[in-house]
């Protein structure tokens, strides 16, 4: 093959006596394979583990569109260049792999261009031997594949929200369910069963609104904004007796739905009983991590009466049991308890492990 015979599209002429002089040097077997390699559009290079590193000593034109690199910039260097912050450890470790075992294979990892953009590059990489079996080069084809990934990466944040659609609604058909089963129970007629069951089931969806865009990972919510939208409607929760306290915590994603028809449900008996619809004359909202290694967070709402009188005249009726129900779903425990001028609902929550939703029992 003289040098006539070399591409010349976009080939520089040290890319071509680069490429030249690898040929001159290789024997038919290597030399049919490398005169492939560098007519080929797809951006490749390659290299010589005899020398110290495995330098590149030939890169085609494509190479250099794809990397932004120049000659000066690539050959005499390895190929590691291309390598970032960003890069898996993983992936160079199958690359280092698949060198040192003379082994032909493909990787897939992010590599970075000379102006510092990134891309996901699919490599190639394979021995190449003289007709002695001697290893003389490595060869590496490289394929912008960025689109290809976000594709990828897309199908599967699609797939994972469509498990989560797919879980938070039959979570909450099973809390529905449990709603219109438990405000028919004690009450007079049709209609007011009907109303009370409607506003639960508003509240629910409230609540399921208000979650849903900031779930569908395995992130949770800020226990402090499920409050703040529960409360908001209530003109009396934004009194100065009226005490919200707590450290930033995050709720568990399978916890986001019951949390807010509970706390929805201890408003509404606030609103009807106690300090919301101004029968009460303190509001406290408070909430922890036991220090202990069982990771529970400990939630309270306490409501101070002044006529001790008024308290024992507080309702527990359907709300208590949707909330137990509900709660229970998610392992946690409820307490409501009447201490001398004080009316005190506390709730118990797992916070360690993922909350694995049982079955509702209506």
């Amino acid at each position: 093959m003289t040098e006539n015979d070399l591409p010349t599209a976009e080939m520089s002429d040290t890319g071509r006596a680069n490429l030249q002089q690898i040929l001159d040097h290789s024997d038919d077997g290597a030399n049919l394979i490398l005169q492939a390699l560098g007519q080929t559009r797809m951006a490749m290079c390659v290299t010589d583990p005899r020398q110290g590193d495995n330098p590149i000593i030939f890169a085609n034109p494509s190479f250099y569109e794809m990397t932004r690199y120049d000659e000066s910039d690539v050959v005499g260097n390895n190929c590691r260049m291309l390598q970032g912050e960003g890069t898996d450890p993983s992936h160079i470790a199958k690359m280092r792999d698949l060198i040192r075992n003379e082994k032909t294979g493909v990787v897939e990892l992010l590599n970075y261009r000379k102006d510092g953009t990134s891309f996901w590059n699919a490599v190639h990489i394979g021995p190449i031997y003289d007709r002695e079996g001697r290893l003389v080069y490595f060869y590496g084809t490289q394929w912008d594949v960025s689109n290809v990934v976000a594709a990828r990466v897309a199908d599967q944040q699609f797939r994972m929200i469509n498990r989560e659609l797919n879980h938070r609604m039959k979570n909450v058909f099973a809390v529905i369910a449990s709603i219109v089963t438990m405000s028919s129970r004690g009450m007079d007629s049709a209609q007011d069963a009907a109303d009370i069951a409607r506003d639960r089931i508003v509240a629910l969806g409230r609540a399921h609104e208000a979650t849903i865009g900031m779930s569908m990972d395995d992130s949770g919510i800020q226990l402090r904004d499920m409050v703040a939208e529960v409360l908001s409607p209530y003109h009396r929760a934004t009194a100065s007796d009226a005490h919200i306290e707590g450290k930033p915590i995050e709720l568990p994603r399978d916890a986001i739905t019951p949390m807010g028809l509970v706390l929805h449900e201890l408003a509404t008996n606030s609103a009807k009983h106690g300090f919301l619809g101004n029968r009460a004359q303190e509001l406290t909202i408070r909430w922890e991590l036991s220090r202990d290694e069982s990771g529970m967070l400990d939630f309270l709402w306490e409501e101070r009466f002044d006529n001790p009188g008024t308290v024992d005249n507080v309702h527990e009726g359907s709300g208590t049991q949707i909330i137990r129900t509900v709660l229970a779903a998610v392992h946690a425990s409820f307490e409501r308890k009447l201490e001398e001028n004080y009316w005190r609902s506390r709730i118990r929550l797992p916070m360690t492990n993922p909350v694995q939703i049982k079955p509702f029992e209506i």
